[in-house]
């Protein structure tokens, strides 16, 4: 779902991949708009299935699945797709 497991390496390919997709402007016919999917912790949902409840920690949450969107956010992303997981219980 993403750049691999290292969360320093997937924030510079997520920003790489913003700017790349985006550029200067999105108003030149060469651009598209970035879309962060799937927000947040669509990757460890149980059982690999869709739709499925995620049971994950606090700090792998912050540490491991946040700093890529964060990245892809400070970018300059013009869309965010959300999950349609179970994050503790919500």
């Amino acid at each position: 779902e993403g750049a691999g497991e290292d969360p320093y390496l997937g924030s510079l390919i997520a920003a790489a991949q913003v700017r790349g997709f985006q550029g200067d402007t999105l108003f030149s016919e060469e651009t598209i708009i970035a879309c962060l999917k799937h927000f947040i912790a669509y990757g460890a949902a149980e059982a690999g299935r869709d739709y499925n409840t995620v049971d994950i920690s606090e700090g792998t949450l912050r540490n491991v699945y946040l700093p890529p969107f964060k990245a892809g956010i400070d970018a300059g992303a013009g869309s965010v797709m959300n999950s349609f997981n179970v994050y503790q219980g919500v």
